[in-house]
């Protein structure tokens, strides 16, 4: 009896692991898949595929995975239509004429390129708003001048509102600074065009706050944050003990001291003969700095100091570069050469980002990571040493460096994120010689995308590293995804 009783409870257990299991298979896969990215293709297809030497009509990365292209991405070929509902892209790549982009919801596309894979500028690109949608662009980039070499235009530029009257058609959509908001819907209608613009309100409450001037046009994206708070007027200029202390009076320049959080300059200088450095510990056996800022009159060739003394008297480690140490600098193009000392770990996001007079950089021996975007739109950035212990190299990190021309990735680089070589037109020579680069998920979206053409691919490791490594090595850099042509030579 209990024989029975045993057999049949076991009989049930297995029902239920096997009837589990197959639930299990028969979920869709695209409920367990996550996407990254995303190709475009002539024949309506928007998928993740590696079609070899086709090119898509549009590519683009996301910020953060999704679960299902198809709420997010559709392409109709025969009209060649875009859509994107609520898309959040790190950027997005046209590469085709004629094609129109429909925007539901809020979008936010961080770069949009106009340049296809053979640095031809793509013309006919139309924006259509649908009802209540808004759109937000970080930055574009163009051809202005049709010899072959994108040109990086942002918000602030001047050539920005010539983007739509030249290249890009707006249907539906009026633009503001970063953001197309819809003309209908949600955001324009009700209050803007009838009754209340006119009379007795106009200039009160109705028109100029409310639906039509405040939340996506006029602050928060457009004017807010970046443009006039916070670095623009406070600190440096007026408040607190940054003026107070460093610019005028000489007090700070005799054994003054100073605390975490602190921005001061070396002791005995001013901000015109001497960067300034952000205190980040004052502990006695590990007293550090950041590189904030260059001095006033700086230019040539600017070394970052691996030690330096600060108003206390007292030496501190400087390691690390600031976010924008010196893309908010004013005299940023006078800076040819940039050579980082031994204690800098880490390049922060944007710190050289548009420094087009930049024509040497070496990172130090010790730096390991470089943030996102931190060379970005260097343009003549031709020559660039890595340190043996760099490990990471951010997003867009050297994006648009166009006249780079090759570099070097050293045995302890693990992980090179999108775009990070983005449109280094003359990029034709990399050599590998990192073992840690033998996964797909190592090197992010369009990498590559768009350098030279003719690139070679040089794996170089020793004989022990080679036989583990180097093949796995190779088909991650002959992956169409990280940029990959078919005239690319990789071994």
């Amino acid at each position: 009896m209990r024989k029975t009783k045993f057999k049949k409870t076991l009989s049930l257990m297995m029902a239920f692991v096997v009837a589990l299991t197959m639930a299990f298979v028969m979920v869709p896969q695209r409920a367990l898949a996550a996407f990254d990215f995303f190709y475009a293709w002539s024949d309506g297809a928007v998928n993740t595929e590696n079609r070899g030497a086709e090119t898509p009509d549009a590519s683009g990365g996301f910020t953060s995975p999704v679960d299902d292209l198809s709420k997010v991405v559709q392409y109709d070929s025969a009209t060649k239509t875009l859509t994107l509902e609520n898309a959040n892209l790190d950027d997005l790549g046209i590469d085709v004429s004629g094609i129109t982009i429909v925007i539901k919801g809020t979008c936010n596309i961080k770069i949009v390129s106009l340049m296809d894979l053979n640095s031809n500028m793509v013309t006919g690109t139309k924006i259509k708003m649908e009802a209540g949608s808004k759109l937000v662009i970080s930055e574009m980039y163009i051809d202005a001048d049709s010899d072959k070499h994108s040109e990086q235009v942002k918000p602030t530029d001047a050539g920005w509102s010539s983007i739509w009257t030249n290249y890009v058609t707006i249907d539906g959509g009026t633009v503001n600074g970063d953001t197309i908001q819809a003309t209908t819907g949600d955001s324009g209608s009700g209050n803007s065009g009838s009754g209340n613009s006119g009379s007795g309100n106009s200039g009160s409450g109705e028109s100029g706050s409310g639906n039509s001037g405040s939340g996506n046009s006029g602050s928060g994206e457009s004017n807010s944050g970046n443009s006039g708070s916070g670095n623009s007027g406070s600190g440096d200029s007026g408040q607190g003990g940054s003026d107070a202390g460093n610019s005028g009076s000489s007090g700070n320049q005799n054994n003054t001291p100073v605390k975490t959080g602190d921005s001061v300059q070396e002791s005995g200088k001013t901000k015109e003969d001497s960067p300034t450095y952000k205190v980040t510990s004052t502990e006695e056996d590990k007293k550090t700095v950041t590189y904030e800022k260059p001095a006033d009159n700086a230019q040539g060739t600017e070394t970052i100091k691996a030690k330096v003394t600060l108003t206390d008297g007292n030496e501190y480690e400087v390691t690390g570069i600031s976010e924008d140490a010196f893309s908010s600098f004013e005299g940023k193009d006078k800076i040819q050469k940039i050579v980082v000392g031994d204690n800098v770990t880490e390049i922060g996001a944007n710190a050289c980002k548009g420094m087009t007079g930049l024509k040497e950089v070496d990172t130090g021996k010790n730096t390991r990571n470089i943030g996102k975007g931190a060379f970005s739109g260097c343009t003549g950035l031709s020559k660039l040493k890595y340190g043996d212990n760099l490990e990471i190299i951010d997003d867009e990190a050297f994006l648009g460096c166009k006249s780079l021309s090759s570099l070097t990735l050293g045995k302890k680089v693990k992980k090179i994120g999108r775009k990070a070589y983005y449109e280094c037109g003359k990029l034709k020579k990399v050599t590998i010689k990192s073992t840690k680069l033998t996964s797909k998920k190592k090197v992010g979206a369009n990498a590559f995308g768009k350098i030279n053409k003719k690139a070679k691919f040089k794996v170089k490791m020793s004989k022990k590293d080679a036989k583990k490594c180097k093949p796995k090595t190779i088909k991650v850099f002959k992956n169409k995804k990280i940029g990959y042509v078919k005239t690319w030579k990789v071994s």
